[in-house]
């Protein structure tokens, strides 16, 4: 199948975002995407062909430690790099803790302004008008106002969101275009088709 048309002939814009610690956890979970440039690429491959369409630009955001990136966060994101994706990297913040059964105190690190950049990117895109169809990877409930803006001012754009069952917020879910949600779980033996031999 060809890819959908828009207004007038012309081809329509695809955009893809990527929540990156959200995808990176739930496609390393066994059967688990193999990170390499040829399963990252028939990754992407697949989701063209599920949705019909052609993905024009990907962007991933995620946090970074910088220059004490581990050696395996230095090759994901030079994989991602070598399938064309533009990394948007943020910071890690400390946030303090308290245990709630023995309120010992405790830092852990979170994402800074991560889904903030994401949001932002969605919604300036789409005042631009850079993009047609939206392909959100990401399970987040935070993502639903800047949703909203995209459906209620062009009803014509779609809205697909690609996510994993158990980790979906249902605000986030309902901001789908009809019909476009995609569960990666129903379908995950189309993504990882040869598990060991791309490994």
């Amino acid at each position: 199948m060809k890819p959908v048309e828009g207004v007038g002939g012309r081809r329509e814009r695809n955009l893809m975002i990527i929540d990156g610690s959200y995808f990176r956890i739930n496609s390393l979970r066994k059967p688990s995407l193999p990170v390499n440039e040829q399963a990252m690429k028939n990754f992407f491959n697949e989701i063209e062909r599920k949705l019909n369409l052609v993905l024009d630009d990907v962007f991933y955001f995620d946090a970074s430690r910088g220059g004490t990136q581990s050696s395996f966060e230095r090759h994901y994101t030079s994989v991602l790099q070598a399938c064309n994706v533009q990394l948007v990297l943020k910071n890690y913040k400390s946030m303090s803790m308290k245990c709630p059964n023995c309120s010992h105190q405790f830092s852990r690190r979170v994402q800074a302004e991560v889904d903030v950049a994401i949001a932002s990117k969605i919604v300036y895109d789409h005042c631009k008008e850079r993009f047609d169809n939206l392909i959100l990877i990401a399970g987040d409930g935070d993502f639903k106002e800047a949703l909203d803006k995209v459906r209620n001012d062009d009803s014509n754009k779609r809205v697909y969101i690609l996510a994993w069952r158990r980790s979906i917020s249902p605000k986030l879910q309902e901001k789908a275009s009809r019909n476009c949600v995609l569960y990666f779980d129903d379908h995950w033996n189309d993504f990882v088709p040869n598990n060991r031999a791309l490994n």
